[in-house]
């Protein structure tokens, strides 16, 4: 992760200013397997975090979601996301054919932060960093796209989102 991406996006979203804290970290989308979605890399590529209403295993459960098409720089509209495979089993992705659709979930620990936050009127956003990793074959493992988290609100709420941002497995945070 990028803090001078990140110092970048702060600036062109006017996020900043009085009373206001910007948090970033890295860590996953889980459900790359179930979803199927990947994302466009980078910053331009902001993603929303929602809540996920109606999961039964996880009442906390955040959805990643990706940009409307109209947000998005018409340049990037037909950009690749998932190349097919050879065996023909996926085909080809562009960013025309995920914007609006979920690519995935907070991972279970942070997603409770991340709705902590969120339920705080915090605003919570993420962009893929261009690489997977995989679990192999454990509960909860899996593909897993990597990812820098941007979580804008009230600096005074901003010490305890960062605890536990580190108590549930977040790396590289930076404070704004």
């Amino acid at each position: 992760m990028s803090i001078l991406e990140t110092k970048k996006l702060v600036k062109e979203r006017g996020w900043g200013g009085p009373g206001k804290a910007v948090i970033s970290f890295t860590s996953t989308v889980n459900g790359y397997h179930h979803f199927k979605k990947r994302p466009f890399q980078g910053s331009q590529f902001l993603m929303q975090c929602r809540p996920e209403m109606g999961n039964k295993y996880d009442k906390a459960a955040t959805l990643v979601v990706a940009p409307k098409l109209d947000v998005v720089a018409p340049e990037l509209h037909d950009k690749e996301t998932r190349a097919a495979s050879t065996s023909g089993r996926d085909r080809q992705q562009t960013v025309r054919e995920i914007c609006g659709h979920p690519v995935g979930r907070v991972p279970k620990g942070l997603s409770a932060v991340v709705r902590f936050a969120i339920n705080n009127g915090w605003g919570a956003y993420c962009w893929y960093l261009g690489t997977m990793t995989h679990d192999g074959p454990v509960r909860g493992g899996g593909p897993k796209l990597n990812e820098c988290y941007v979580m804008v609100g009230e600096r005074r709420m901003a010490d305890e989102i960062v605890r536990q941002i580190r108590r549930n497995g977040g790396r590289d945070i930076n404070v704004l």
